[in-house]
């Protein structure tokens, strides 16, 4: 492990961590952590970002574009940032997003989906269904179409997959997640086994920020709890985690659902406890060398010739 990633671990213990379980009001942890995220956020050389709208069905949901020099205009990336469902944006995640399809020679979208507390589920993945179903309507091609997001955008990347299959849409050309949340019913043992080593999340606001997106919800439900959905025919899968992080057990589970289905699915798993990692690209080397691999993976199979 770099020296530079050891420090960016210690500082996400020092304020990142200690806010997420110190600040109790949502609203005030949102403005908090968005504002440290976003720190991080170095901008790869180049960097184009435009603020827009996608549109299906009566919904308009406010976007961001991102994409380096003269990307494919066939291509996209849609990426769904996480947060737990009540925090991050666009803005938090573009720089990341923006590497990725700048390196694949590609444009991204990133929407900015209802949160909550004030937007619960469905309001939120409602939000990216309808996305996705706007980026068909605009001309692009299903099978150039990638699919991509991190811890609760991962959780709504793998629910997004899941009513493709059950609404009998077409498919993408693949997908990737980092840390996805998969199972909200929180019994994975590394929640519990890893809640010291892990340099982002607090185990004891699991619970409440799940309730806080589905309230009164059965959280087996296969669009919060997508562990127990189908996904027969899904494309190519990535996964991404790290092995000290709360959620690893959530990508495990979710790699032998994918696998007993019979989806060409990869869990590569990394040796540290920083939950998304990847966000510190620029910033570390693990970061970029694992974005390394998810760009031979879109070029591999979004980009095939």
């Amino acid at each position: 492990m770099s020296l530079r990633f050891k420090i960016a671990a210690f500082s996400s213990k020092l304020f990142f961590k200690s806010a997420l379980a110190r600040i109790r009001n949502l609203q005030k942890l949102r403005r908090y952590l968005d504002f440290v995220t976003k720190l991080n956020g170095i901008n790869p050389k180049g960097a184009r970002y435009e603020i827009g709208t996608l549109s299906h069905g009566g919904k308009s949901i406010p976007v961001v574009w991102a994409s380096l020099a003269d990307p494919s205009k066939s291509h996209v990336l849609l990426y769904i940032h996480g947060g737990g469902f009540v925090f991050g944006s666009a803005d938090t995640h573009k720089h990341m997003v923006a590497d990725i399809a700048g390196q694949a020679g590609i444009k991204a979208v990133l929407p900015n989906y209802k949160l909550a507390p004030e937007n619960p589920y469905p309001m939120g993945f409602d939000d990216i269904v309808a996305s996705y179903r706007a980026l068909i309507e605009m001309g692009y091609e299903p099978q150039n179409i990638v699919i991509g997001g991190d811890s609760a955008g991962g959780n709504l990347t793998f629910a997004l997959l899941a009513y493709i299959k059950a609404n009998e849409l077409p498919m993408p050309a693949c997908a990737f997640t980092f840390a996805a949340l998969t199972d909200m019913t929180n019994t994975a043992e590394s929640i519990t086994k890893n809640a010291s080593k892990d340099c982002v999340l607090v185990a004891n606001r699991f619970d409440e920020m799940g309730r806080a997106y589905a309230p009164d919800q059965d959280m087996k439900l296969p669009y919060l709890s997508p562990v127990f959905a189908d996904f027969t025919g899904a494309p190519p899968i990535l996964m991404q985690a790290s092995e000290g992080e709360m959620l690893i057990d959530d990508s495990r589970s979710m790699l032998k659902v994918l696998t007993d289905q019979g989806v060409d699915v990869k869990l590569s798993v990394f040796d540290n406890s920083f939950h998304v990692f990847q966000i510190l690209r620029g910033l570390v080397p693990e970061a970029d060398q694992a974005l390394a691999e998810v760009v031979a993976f879109i070029k591999k199979h979004a980009l095939k010739s």
